[in-house]
């Protein structure tokens, strides 16, 4: 399990222009994916899918979220690369 994520200056910038409302749905998906117990690259892409279908219905923050993931995804998949002692083969 995750204690910690690398959180950039962009991420906080795109999320900024929402209103209120869209920004705490972001950032609660943001942590969702951030903090849930995946174990391995097939239960996060699991977690990822659930989190974007219960995003889909604002546009705004769907969007935001698909610029957002690339970053997020890479940094957990390392981590679980670290896990196993280095980059995959």
């Amino acid at each position: 399990m995750r204690d910690s994520f690398v959180f950039f200056r962009s991420f906080y910038e795109s999320i900024e222009c929402m209103g209120e409302k869209s920004q705490l749905k972001l950032y609660k998906a943001i942590m969702q994916l951030n903090f849930n117990c995946c174990e391995n690259v097939t239960e996060l892409e699991q977690l990822c899918d659930k989190i974007e279908t219960n995003l889909k219905q604002n546009r705004n923050v769907y969007g935001t979220f698909l610029a957002l993931k690339p970053h997020i995804m890479k940094s957990m998949k390392a981590s679980f690369n670290g896990r196993l002692g280095g980059a995959p083969d």
